[in-house]
């Protein structure tokens, strides 16, 4: 794509992400090393000159980029002449796989008929994102459009695919990270195993007595990065920026640590998004780890059924559970969730946005928005005591919860 040509991201509302959308958009996940808003304008080689998102999270979105989010005239306006038409990217699709549309009134749908890509003369545009807006489900488009079939497009559907894509992800990231060097190979008692190679940044801190292990893949520290003695870090793995892995930390293949992150015990093919604490003993396997999440010391999860069978998961209250296809999944757990010490998550657990858990017993495998569990049962988080403990939270990192945050929690509280 020409780096002057404009295009719109979209997220189309088909998708059933979760407590991982509660508070973004879908193309905010952190879907690699970077998020895929991250990815794609550095595939696209431009940022996005538009951005159409379901109506409950359009402020938050609008406070966190520069583009006009859910704003006809100026997406019109942003998104390019008429005589090319109007280029729409689904914020479900990861990674560009395939050949964007430049044909006008061209759609790439995936093989659930869902769109992943068009160009489009503005009419047909502007009608597909006042559908979206008015019903938070833009659907698919009528007849009278050239329509192409990309059965690879991977639109994600649902969470645990972020964990089951993140390597492959990874991989192509990490292949963009031009800032990054190869390892000082002077660095006092750290050792390299494998062929793969360690990528560190010059702004990073490796500590004396690190094991590198890139056996099975590359491994990258990033900017502000610190890797604290007695650390092992196997590849393929990325460690963000400003994040810090503690002493003795087992970082183990294919976990992804976003930015300013707290990470130690054991850790196997998880993905954290950002601004999380997993600082201290404890199993975490194959789960995804939202923003602002603490785990109590001892928070163990299982990823693995006693009868080695596929996983279920339940991601809302009241919903069925649902088959994964996977054998080892751990859990989804939502931003600003907290755990006691001591907590036990069994396989396929889904914790969603605001829960506290604080139970000697096993707690329930899906448990909802805003429950705080005790031995005592399950009560309502109390909004001002979560706002308060949030507020704590966030400062602790430079942050702060704005009127946006504030409006969208009260909306999710109910």
């Amino acid at each position: 794509m020409a780096k002057d040509m404009g295009y719109i991201l979209f997220d189309d509302g088909r998708g059933k992400l979760g407590p991982l959308c509660d508070l973004r958009a879908s193309f905010e996940v952190r879907s690699g090393a970077v998020t895929t808003h991250e990815r794609l304008t550095a595939q696209l080689g431009a940022e996005p000159t538009g951005m159409w998102v379901p109506a409950g999270l359009a402020a938050l979105v609008r406070a966190r980029h520069t583009v006009p989010v859910n704003e006809l005239a100026g997406v019109k306006d942003a998104a390019g002449g008429p005589g090319g038409g109007v280029l729409l990217i689904n914020g479900r699709w990861t990674r560009v796989n395939a050949e964007l549309p430049n044909r006008l009134n061209t759609v790439l749908v995936d093989e659930h008929g869902d769109v992943v890509a068009a160009r489009l003369t503005w009419d047909r545009v502007e009608a597909f994102l006042e559908r979206l807006d008015e019903k938070g489900d833009a659907g698919t488009f009528d007849n009278g459009l050239d329509k192409r079939v990309v059965g690879h497009a991977n639109l994600l559907r649902r969470p645990w695919e972020l964990l089951q894509r993140a390597e492959e992800n990874l991989e192509h990231d990490l292949g963009q990270m031009g800032h990054l060097k190869p390892l000082n190979g002077s660095l006092l008692g750290v050792t390299v195993v494998g062929r793969n190679g360690v990528l560190v940044s010059p702004r990073a801190t490796v500590h004396p007595h690190v094991v590198f292990d890139t056996s099975a893949g590359p491994i990258a520290i990033d900017d502000g990065a610190e890797v604290r003695s007695m650390s092992v870090v196997v590849g393929p793995g990325y460690v963000g920026p400003n994040s810090i892995v503690t002493n003795h930390g087992h970082i183990r293949a294919g976990t992804i640590i976003g930015p300013m992150c707290k990470v130690g015990g054991e850790v196997n093919g998880c993905v954290f998004h950002g601004h999380a604490n997993k600082a201290h003993s404890g199993y975490l396997g194959n789960s995804y780890v939202g923003e602002w999440v603490n785990l109590g010391a001892d928070t163990i999860t299982s990823n693995l059924k006693n009868t080695y069978s596929p996983v279920q998961m339940q991601i809302e209250v009241g919903d069925a559970a649902e088959a994964t296809g996977m054998t080892h999944l751990g859990s989804i757990i939502g931003d600003h969730v907290k755990t006691a010490i001591g907590t036990r998550l069994v396989t396929g657990s889904c914790l969603n946005t605001g829960a506290m858990l604080a139970v000697s017993m096993f707690p329930p495998k899906c448990v909802d928005r805003f429950a705080f569990l005790t031995d005592k049962g399950e009560q309502r988080y109390d909004l001002d005591k979560f706002i308060e403990v949030a507020e704590a939270v966030m400062q602790r990192r430079g942050q702060q919860v704005t009127g946006e945050l504030m409006s969208r929690l009260e909306g999710l509280h109910g």
